[in-house]
């Protein structure tokens, strides 16, 4: 080995995650046309246990490598759930409960 320190970036797969989630949530609600917006707002402390998790798994998969490995929160990946969690917590979601006014006026919408 050359001695350099090896680092792991936590964060990136939770933020991966929720934002998989929340696209297949909005999905289902233009399809389906059932409001979801309750559930965002119950369910957001879900992504602060994914990031816990992710860090632990993270430390677990450091600590099992031979070498010298560190664990990294990724700035970007935080601020981006911040966010997230703003908008999930406390956000008005008026595009997920009722259809635009020109639903069903043009074709194709």
């Amino acid at each position: 080995m050359d001695g350099r320190v090896r680092v792991i970036p936590a964060g990136r797969i939770t933020l991966a995650l929720t934002l998989i989630a929340i696209g297949v949530v909005v999905l289902i609600q233009n399809v389906a046309n059932i409001n979801l917006a309750y559930y965002f707002r119950v369910f957001w402390p879900a992504v602060l246990v994914a990031f816990g998790l992710e860090i632990i798994w993270r430390q677990h998969q450091a600590d099992a490598s031979s070498g010298a490995v560190r664990v990294r929160i990724d700035g970007a990946a935080v601020v981006m759930l911040f966010l997230i969690i703003l908008v999930m917590a406390f956000g008005n979601f008026p595009f997920f409960t009722r259809r635009p006014p020109f639903w069903g006026r043009w074709p194709g919408w």
